[in-house]
């Protein structure tokens, strides 16, 4: 996803474990993996291992931000290519996907540790105008 689409913004951010431990918090998923360093280590990991789904909150955010507060996300897809660890740095590039109708922006996100992509996905938003009368809401 992505590829040879100019990139209109790029996020990093350095996932601690602090991070990690909040994220699990708010989620309620505790496995260890995701917080114990230890643990991941003697699972043959470097360190314990981001929940991909903050990967997916982070999309989910850069989306909102570039689509604005006049729009819905309607749908969110994503898919891991490797893991991420406590103490990386991330890089989320997200860009307008080709596949954007005017009345549905598609956004496509990269997340990069360095060169290596950890995940792709995209995020949909429709004008909250068009969302309300296409369920008959009224706003």
């Amino acid at each position: 996803m992505g590829a040879g689409v100019e990139h209109h913004r790029e996020l990093q951010r350095t996932i601690s474990l602090s991070d990690m431990v909040a994220y699990a918090g708010a989620t309620w998923d505790w496995h260890r993996l995701h917080y114990d360093n230890d643990y991941a280590q003697a699972h043959g990991m470097r360190a314990a291992v981001v929940d991909g789904q903050m990967l997916g909150a982070l999309m989910a955010m850069q989306g909102a931000n570039e689509a604005g507060a006049d729009h819905w996300m309607v749908e969110l897809g994503m898919q891991l290519r490797s893991p991420v660890f406590a103490g990386d740095t991330v890089t989320l590039r997200t860009a307008p996907d080709q596949a954007s109708r005017p009345e549905r922006m598609r956004l496509v996100h990269t997340v990069l540790v360095e060169e290596r992509v950890a995940a792709e996905g995209f995020s949909e938003f429709v004008a909250i105008d068009a969302a309300t009368e296409a369920n008959g809401s009224a706003t």
